[in-house]
């Protein structure tokens, strides 16, 4: 595939209408969790709903832009305690259970009767523990990066000898380092060299200055490893940002909790899946959501709608070949579904 043949977003889609939606109290206090949520496109169109990774990162704009805005009706939001989302960073009643009933509510806000679900990397374990509990209300799935939130693959990109220690040597010797200074200078000890429980403690018990540090590294580690080629200057700089700072403090907090579900939940009920079109793009160079993830997935789904575009790009959305076949499955999709609308 040549770099003139690749699809490109469609800018200048308009923003139609944003808002907070308060979605409930948080416990012990008189604040409310409230969502940001913003509409593109066409109001008439198929309905979308986009879930950002992380979790924590927080949706920037341009996901609307993978969508023809003539055809979708955009619904784009930041789940809780990211991007736009208050109280920023917070954890407390952050769960995945209360992020899929989050979705229902922005749902029920827009009359929407049923929707596509899209999302990649912990966008699409939402995407696929969502269309799981409400198959009724999912017209159809995109997933990028697929990430199934087991043990093992939470620490894919966290432990020794993983694929991105070993192909960002100084990356990887620069957290590792940083992970055991600071639980030296915050007198903290865990079990041997054990990255995701340093990490956790030292978010969780460090002086505050530590825990802002480390959050932030965490968020610089993964972004880093997002690209085949990655702007370092640009990835620090966001990392070092509210942000970055949000991210790595619900995102090294869910992957503690083991993502809030069950060991093999979205693989368990995979079945439930099996009358929803399903398109699936991933990277082969992805270090951080490794392919082997689509693949089990795939094996597992009794479908004969799944279409799969393994790529030759590594984790992030915007790698041009990974933008090139979701803007493709989002355009089969619309072509699918426009006899039913």
């Amino acid at each position: 595939m040549t770099a003139t043949s690749l699809r490109s977003l469609f800018t200048g889609t308009k923003l139609n209408n944003e808002f907070h939606l308060d979605v409930g109290k948080i416990s012990g206090s008189e604040d409310s969790h409230k969502i940001y949520v913003a509409e593109y496109g066409n109001p008439k169109g198929i309905p979308v709903i986009v879930c950002h990774g992380g979790p924590g990162a927080g949706t920037p704009p341009y996901y609307a832009f993978y969508f023809d805005p003539k055809k979708y009706r955009i619904i784009l939001f930041d789940q809780r305690g990211s991007g736009k989302s208050s109280p920023s960073g917070c954890v407390i009643d952050n769960t995945t259970q209360f992020l899929l009933e989050d979705m229902e509510k922005i749902r029920n806000h827009f009359g929407i009767e049923k929707w596509v679900v899209f999302g990649g990397s912990w966008g699409a374990t939402l995407v696929l523990l969502y269309a799981e509990k409400h198959p009724d209300h999912t017209l159809g799935i995109i997933l990028r990066g697929t990430f199934l939130a087991r043990e093992h693959d939470i620490t894919a990109f966290l432990r020794e000898g993983c694929p991105a220690a070993l192909l960002r040597p100084n990356e990887w010797k620069k957290l590792t380092t940083e992970i055991r200074e600071s639980l030296k200078e915050s007198n903290l000890k865990v079990d041997g060299d054990n990255i995701l429980e340093g990490l956790y403690s030292l978010i969780t018990q460090a002086p505050p200055h530590v825990q802002t540090k480390i959050a932030s590294l965490m968020s610089w580690w993964e972004l880093g490893c997002s690209y085949l080629k990655a702007d370092m200057k640009e990835v620090e700089e966001w990392s070092l940002g509210p942000n970055g700072v949000n991210m790595g403090i619900i995102e090294i907090t869910y992957s503690k909790k083991k993502c809030f579900i069950k060991p093999n939940q979205i693989l368990d009920d995979a079945y439930k899946l099996k009358n929803i079109p399903i398109f699936i793009v991933h990277g082969e160079w992805d270090i951080i959501c490794p392919p082997y993830q689509s693949a089990e997935l795939i094996e597992k789904l009794e479908s004969s709608q799944v279409t799969y575009f393994r790529t030759t790009a590594g984790h992030s959305a915007a790698d041009p070949e990974n933008l090139h076949y979701l803007i493709e499955s989002t355009e089969r999709l619309a072509k699918l579904l426009g006899s039913d609308r």
